[in-house]
C-alpha cells in the first residue's frame, strides 16, 4: 500500500475526531476561555471519538465486507481485528487520562458510554437510526453547558446556542451515512423512501445552520464561514433529494462540514 493511500485512510478515520476537537476550540475562543485545560478537554474528546471509530470498525466487519468498504482498515487488511481492538482500548484509556487532568471526566465517561452503546452488538443504538443518532448526540448538547459551569462558573445564552449547534451538527453528520448511501442494503434510514430521508436531513441541516448563524452574526468573517457551511448543506441535501448522491460525493461535501469549525476559528482570529 502506498503512503498516499495510507494517509488518505488515516484521514478518513480521524476527520470526525478532528472536527469535534474543533467544536471545543471554537466554543472556547468565542467565550474567551481558551487555555491548557480546554486543550486537554479537546484532546480527551479526540481520543474518545477515536475509541468510538475503532470500536465501531471492529464490530462492523461483517457489514463492511458485505458492502465492500475497502476504505476500512480491517477490510483492506491494513490492520487485523485484534490490532483494531487493541487501538480502541488504547484510545479509551488515553481519553480517560486526558479528561482526568482537565476535570472533564464525567462527560467523557458519558461520551465513551454512548460510543460503546452505539456499536455494541447487544445494544447497537445505530440500528435505531435517527433515534439512536439523537441519543448519541445528546452528549454534545451537554458539553458547552458543562464547560460554561465548570470553567466560567455561569451559563448564558451563548452556551445554549453552541450546545444546540453541537447537538444538531453532530446528529446531521451521523445521519449523512444513512441518508446518502442508497447502495447499502442494511441502510435503515432510507427504507421508507427518499422523501423521509431528505426531509429529516433538511430539518437537521436547517437547525444546525440556524444556531451556527446565531454564534456568527456579530462578525463579517464568521458570517462568511456560515454562508459557506450553508451552501454546502444546501448542495448536500439537494443531491439527496435528487437521488444523485454516492460515497464519493458525500465525502467531498462532508469534508467542508468537518473543516467548518477550523475555518470558523480562523475567522474568529480575523
Amino acid at each position: 500500500m502506498s503512503k498516499v493511500n495510507l494517509a488518505w485512510m488515516i484521514y478518513r478515520r480521524t476527520r470526525v475526531a478532528f472536527a469535534f476537537t474543533g467544536f471545543i476550540i471554537m466554543y472556547s475562543l468565542y467565550v474567551g476561555i481558551l487555555n491548557t485545560t480546554v486543550l486537554l478537554i479537546a484532546v480527551s474528546v479526540f481520543f474518545a471519538e477515536m475509541f468510538g471509530v475503532c470500536y465501531n470498525d471492529y464490530h462492523d466487519i461483517d457489514e463492511d465486507l458485505m458492502n465492500k468498504r475497502t476504505d476500512k482498515m480491517i477490510v483492506n487488511n491494513t490492520l487485523t481485528c485484534r490490532q483494531m481492538k487493541f487501538i480502541s482500548v488504547c484510545m479509551f484509556f488515553a481519553s480517560i487520562a486526558a479528561s482526568a487532568f482537565s476535570g472533564f471526566l464525567p462527560l467523557i465517561v458519558l461520551y465513551l458510554l454512548m460510543a460503546f452503546l452505539y456499536s455494541n452488538p447487544k445494544v447497537r443504538l445505530k440500528k435505531y437510526t435517527i433515534k439512536g443518532y439523537l441519543t448519541v448526540a445528546s452528549t454534545w448538547l451537554l458539553i458547552p453547558l458543562y464547560m460554561g459551569v465548570t470553567l466560567r462558573g455561569m451559563l448564558n445564552l451563548i452556551d445554549v446556542f453552541f450546545a444546540m449547534f453541537f447537538f444538531f451538527q453532530y446528529t446531521y453528520l451521523l445521519s449523512q451515512k444513512d441518508s446518502t448511501d442508497p447502495k447499502d442494503k442494511t441502510n435503515l434510514f432510507i427504507r421508507s423512501g427518499w422523501k423521509r430521508a431528505s426531509a429529516i436531513c433538511t430539518a437537521l441541516g436547517f437547525l444546525s445552520s440556524l444556531f451556527l448563524f446565531m454564534v456568527s452574526f456579530a462578525s463579517v468573517p464568521l458570517l462568511m464561514v456560515w454562508g459557506i457551511n450553508l451552501a454546502v448543506k444546501v448542495g448536500q441535501n439537494h443531491r439527496v433529494h435528487m437521488k444523485r448522491i454516492d460515497r464519493s460525493s458525500r465525502s467531498n461535501f462532508t469534508l467542508m462540514e468537518f473543516l467548518t469549525h477550523y475555518i470558523w476559528i480562523g475567522g474568529a482570529f480575523v
